[in-house]
């Protein structure tokens, strides 16, 4: 990013705009005191566990976020359940023999497939 600027920095600098930092700030990995560092940050040991333990979490922390929210899982079983309701009535006796239409070849129905 450029800026259009009419002070050179090293005049800007010279005139004391910019403060010079004089904090002391120790140094933050050594002397460990009960887990923190220096400035009071936790340190912790980073490790890789297996793929069950990996697994296990992933399952409790998807099982924790579906309790949180109770009604767009109310919502999702009762959308399942009016599908397969609806889906269910409209095949509702649909293998059933029509005495009423002729009979059909035995190789009919496995013919059908190879023309679709």
């Amino acid at each position: 990013m450029q800026v259009a600027q009419s002070v050179p920095t090293d005049e800007l600098d010279q005139k004391g705009f910019f403060l010079k930092d004089e904090r002391t700030i120790p140094e933050p990995f050594k002397d460990h005191v009960d887990g923190k560092d220096e400035l009071g940050i936790t340190l912790t040991e980073r490790h890789s566990d297996g793929i069950p333990t990996q697994i296990y979490m992933l399952f409790a922390r998807e099982l924790k976020n579906l309790t949180r929210d109770t009604v767009a899982i109310g919502a999702r079983f009762g959308l399942t359940i009016f599908l397969a309701v609806l889906v269910g009535v409209i095949f509702l006796k649909v293998g059933k023999q029509d005495s009423s239409l002729p009979q059909v070849s035995p190789a009919r129905p496995h013919c059908c497939p190879l023309v679709i």
